[in-house]
């Protein structure tokens, strides 16, 4: 015994992204012992938390999805500066650019970022190969910076706000 009470977590590995248990000396994340433990069987693939959150393994928010799928499903880098995924500052424009299968596939540049991440939009949902993000990476974030487009303009036209 290591002194270590029922639900405790024993470490965890592969640093601060996953939670993990050592069991017999044997490294495992928790979703995949989840996943076993549910559906009596080690997946082959990568495990994708829908939701993205790396802590909720229950069974609902998990799905056995290949590399591809998966690295689509990410989340937006910690290091971008637009605030939409595929989307970056070039000189005074800005590109919309996906990555797939190792490739960088040029959208387009274009004079706001809302105008690249409307593109980046459109190219995911007439991409063929781009079938499996199911959170739409930039829905939301495109979503809330067309309603705040469109409070300043409501605001232009009332004259609250000086012309933008």
């Amino acid at each position: 015994m290591s002194g270590a009470q029922i639900g405790e977590y024993l470490c965890r590995e592969y640093g601060a992204r996953y939670l993990g248990f050592r069991v017999l000396g044997i490294k495992y994340q928790s979703h995949r012992l989840a996943w076993l433990y549910v559906k009596g069987y080690f997946p082959e693939n990568d495990i994708d938390h829908k939701d993205g959150v790396r802590d909720n393994n229950r069974i609902d928010n998990l799905r056995e999805v290949s590399r591809r799928c998966n690295l689509q499903n990410s989340k937006i880098s910690t290091a971008n500066t637009s605030g939409f995924k595929g989307v970056s500052r070039r000189g005074y424009k800005w590109e919309a650019c996906a990555s797939l299968e190792g490739k960088t596939i040029y959208i387009g540049t274009y004079s706001t970022v809302l105008e690249a991440a409307l593109a980046r939009q459109e190219w995911e949902k007439k991409s063929p190969d781009w079938s499996c993000d199911i959170r739409g990476c930039n829905d939301t974030l495109i979503e809330e910076a067309l309603a705040v487009e469109a409070a300043k303009q409501e605001a232009v036209l009332q004259g609250i706000l000086p012309w933008i």
